[in-house]
C-alpha cells in the first residue's frame, strides 16, 4: 500500500490505472483507490481503472464503487 499511495502521491490530469496484473484488492487497496480520485476529482481531473480482473471488478461493483468510479468492464 505504501508503495501504491508513493508512486500515486504526485500523480495529476487523466490517470489511468491498469488492474490487468492485479488478482486482489483488500480494503487498504480500495482506500487508495478512492484517495487518488477524491484528490483528482477534487481538481477537476479525471482516474480511470482499466483492464480489472473479474474478481476485482466485483469487488469494486459489490461496494457500489461502480457507480461512483469509471471502471472497465472485465
Amino acid at each position: 500500500v505504501e508503495t501504491a499511495e508513493a508512486t500515486l502521491a504526485d500523480a495529476s490530469g487523466a490517470v489511468t490505472l491498469d488492474l490487468s496484473e492485479l488478482d486482489y484488492i483488500a480494503s487498504a487497496g480500495i482506500s487508495v483507490v478512492l484517495s487518488l480520485f477524491k484528490r483528482l476529482h477534487a481538481s477537476g481531473d479525471k482516474l480511470k481503472l482499466a483492464n480489472p480482473t473479474p474478481h476485482v471488478f466485483n469487488v469494486f461493483r459489490y461496494a457500489g464503487l461502480d457507480q461512483v468510479l469509471d471502471i472497465d468492464s472485465p
